[in-house]
């Protein structure tokens, strides 16, 4: 999940992961979902595979002004994203009955902007957002934090995963958090350190 305050974003996501797609069985991955590359922060849902391309396979340009952003993601990010995938052999596995639904997240400064299997973008408004199975319950959750006035973005992000993974049996602590804009803050929730619910 994701919020944004205009200026700067703050994403979060928690460490659930299974072992197959069709397993109930929900462990504790290490490896964070939300991540840094360059001046963007990244995250994933849906497919650890996918994730780590983007974040191993991937080399982001810096991003152009804001008004370019949409353009540089849909004619830059995205196919530099799918060569890397269909070169991992990660692109078309899906069928009728087991779709792909794989996501990922990007934002920098004040933006976000996700992209689906399709690799269709998406810029979400209002800003916030969030992905996976616990979706419906941090929307909410995220909504209502939103409203009260003069919390922190971080402190919203990590409030409203709290209470996704009180609900969803797939969203588990810890929890990662990253801003596009590094400050200092007095957080338990662990950075991914170079911040979206289980799918």
């Amino acid at each position: 999940m994701a919020i944004s305050d205009g200026e700067r974003v703050v994403m979060g996501g928690d460490s659930a992961g299974s072992c197959l797609s069709s397993s109930p069985e929900v462990y504790t991955n290490a490896i964070p979902k939300v991540f840094r590359s360059g001046s963007w922060v990244v995250g994933f849902v849906g497919s650890w595979a996918v994730g780590q391309v983007v974040r191993h396979g991937v080399e982001l340009p810096p991003p152009r002004p804001a008004g370019e952003l949409l353009s540089q993601v849909v004619t830059e990010i995205v196919p530099m994203v799918r060569r890397a995938l269909t070169e991992a052999g990660l692109t078309g596995t899906g069928t009728p009955q087991q779709p792909e639904v794989w996501q990922v997240l990007l934002a920098t400064s004040g933006e976000m902007l996700t992209f689906n299997p399709r690799f269709e973008v998406w810029q979400p408004e209002p800003r916030r957002v969030a992905l996976g199975s616990g979706r419906l319950v941090a929307y909410g959750a995220l909504e209502v934090l939103h409203a009260q006035h003069g919390l922190a973005l971080e402190t919203i992000v990590e409030r409203a995963l709290d209470v996704t993974s009180r609900y969803v049996a797939g969203v588990k602590a810890p929890f990662v958090l990253e801003s596009t804009v590094l400050i200092s803050r007095p957080s338990k929730a662990r950075s991914s350190g170079t911040a979206l619910a289980h799918a």
